[in-house]
């Protein structure tokens, strides 16, 4: 009879909450893999392929399966591609995030269709911290195919807040 020993079964498995993270020079970020399965995993992590060690601006700690790196007073030096990396006696699993201080992906919080027949309101957030964003916009004379299959010049443009933007186009 064994006791006290733990046997890994399959190679870990591994999940991020967010591949993309935006990040800005002074602020602190934190970067979370989870580690399912295999208690006896080792995790470490890498940024740009470089083994990463603790120090006074980074740390690492665990909580359960959530393997958490914490960089405190972010600096430009520390964009790049971080990975996490579990490794026991079946294999090894790997699963990158990429912290990044461009503003994020923008997500359309818009319907599919309008309720309007001569216009539609194109609304989304954009995830940006720091200093207020800049926002600029690049718009040409569009042309659009109305629903009487005219084409219609113009479009207005509304900026709610410094993440939520509006487009309208009139048709």
């Amino acid at each position: 009879m064994i006791v006290g020993c733990v046997f890994s079964t399959a190679p870990p498995e591994i999940t991020v909450e967010k591949s993309w993270v935006h990040a800005s020079e002074g602020h602190d970020v934190e970067l979370c893999c989870t580690v399912h399965g295999d208690t006896s995993s080792e995790m470490q992590w890498f940024q740009n392929s470089f083994l990463l060690d603790p120090t006074e601006r980074r740390t690492m700690h665990s909580v359960g399966e959530q393997y958490l790196l914490t960089i405190r007073n972010f600096q430009t030096s520390d964009f790049g591609n971080y990975s996490c990396v579990a490794d026991n006696a079946l294999g090894r699993t790997k699963k990158y995030i990429e912290v990044s201080g461009r503003p994020g992906p923008a997500t359309f919080l818009s319907p599919v269709y309008s309720g309007y027949l001569d216009n539609y309101n194109l609304t989304w957030n954009v995830e940006n911290l720091g200093e207020e964003p800049r926002v600029n916009y690049l718009i040409p004379s569009v042309s659009v195919l109305g629903l009487d299959n005219r084409l219609v010049d113009g479009i207005s443009l509304q900026v709610l807040d410094g993440m939520r933007h509006d487009k309208v186009v009139r048709l």
